[in-house]
C-alpha cells in the first residue's frame, strides 16, 4: 500500500469521525448542551511476530516517512498535537543516520514546548 493510498483512507477516517462529531456536536445543541470534540492523531504498529518489527522494507516507507512528514506539519501549527507510543520505532529513527540534523532540532524543540 502506498503512501498516498494511507494518506487517502487515514483523511477518510478522519472525515467519517468528524461527521460523526458534528452530528452528536448538533444534536447536544438542540438539547442545549456544550459538546467538545477533540481529535487526537496518533498511530501505531502491529507486532504481528513476522520477521523483524517492521522490516527494513516497512521502516523506510512507513515509520521514517511519518515521523519526518509529521515534523514539517506539526510545525506549521503550535496548537497541533500528536501521540507516538513506539519508543522502540522512535528511538530507530533518532539513530537512523540519514535521518537530518536538522529534523531533530526541530523535534527536540517540540518536545521541549510540548
Amino acid at each position: 500500500m502506498t503512501f498516498a493510498t494511507k494518506r487517502q483512507i487515514f483523511v477518510s477516517s478522519l472525515l467519517t469521525a468528524a461527521s460523526q462529531a458534528f452530528q452528536a456536536a448538533a444534536a447536544a445543541q438542540d438539547n442545549q448542551e456544550k459538546f467538545v470534540v477533540h481529535f487526537l492523531p496518533h498511530t501505531h504498529f502491529e507486532n504481528t511476530g513476522f520477521g523483524e518489527w517492521p522490516s527494513e522494507v516497512n521502516y523506510r516507507q512507513n515509520v521514517k516517512d511519518i515521523l519526518t512528514s509529521l515534523l514539517s506539519t506539526l510545525s506549521e501549527d503550535v496548537h497541533r498535537k500528536f501521540n507516538w507510543s513506539e519508543l522502540q520505532m522512535l528511538e530507530r529513527w533518532w539513530n537512523d543516520p540519514s535521518t537530518e540534523p536538522v529534523d531533530k532540532e526541530i523535534f527536540m524543540k517540540m518536545v521541549k514546548t510540548g
